[in-house]
């Protein structure tokens, strides 16, 4: 065992972290879904969580982030560059970072901001249609400090069904801020 991985192991653990359900060690290509995202906290329990299980998850963000000097940590992290501007499209811009890689695990959260929303952005169901690849949702519950995964959800053409599966994993879960996640309606 590394050395990055023992310390990572160690700091998770302390920090009282577990995981809960089968993780997607043997889906080479998946959308992991995240919920709530409602703190910076998020990120570095995420970069744990990679240490820890040695799964290969990345994440995409607007490609300025990828200039000198610091592009090549966002590069060694597993972050990969979208540009997010003009008539770029966003959704066949990560489909296009899927086909070009033989694995590839991209972790996004719809809520698209760690502020209060009303509403989750549906681009995570047109990207994993796009991509032609399952989603596979990730809760962080704070409250129990346990990372809850699912089976891969295969999309369908309507997101409304993906938003009922979306809505169904994850009601109940408390984030870091639970007064600034999206509220997940009652059944």
């Amino acid at each position: 065992m590394s050395l990055t991985k023992r310390i990572s192991t160690w700091i998770f653990k302390k920090w009282g972290w577990s995981l809960k359900g089968p993780l997607p060690h043997d889906v080479s290509k998946c959308l992991v879904v995240v919920y709530p995202h409602t703190s910076n906290w998020d990120f570095p329990v995420g970069v744990l969580f990679r240490e820890v299980t040695g799964i290969s998850i990345g994440f995409v963000a607007k490609h300025s982030l990828f200039k000198p000097p610091l592009g090549w940590i966002m590069k060694r992290m597993g972050g990969k560059p979208v540009v997010r501007t003009g008539n770029t499209n966003f959704v066949e811009g990560v489909a296009k970072i899927f086909a070009e890689n033989e694995t590839f695990r991209l972790c996004l959260t719809p809520e698209g901001t760690r502020s209060k929303t009303d509403k989750v952005k549906s681009g995570f169901h047109y990207m994993a249609r796009a991509a032609n690849v399952p989603i596979v949702f990730c809760a962080f519950e704070w409250d129990t400090k346990t990372m809850r995964w699912s089976e891969p959800y295969e999309v369908t053409e309507d997101y409304e069904d993906t938003l009922k599966s979306f809505h169904d994993f994850f009601r109940g879960t408390i984030g870091y801020a639970p007064e600034l996640a999206y509220e997940i309606p009652e059944e």
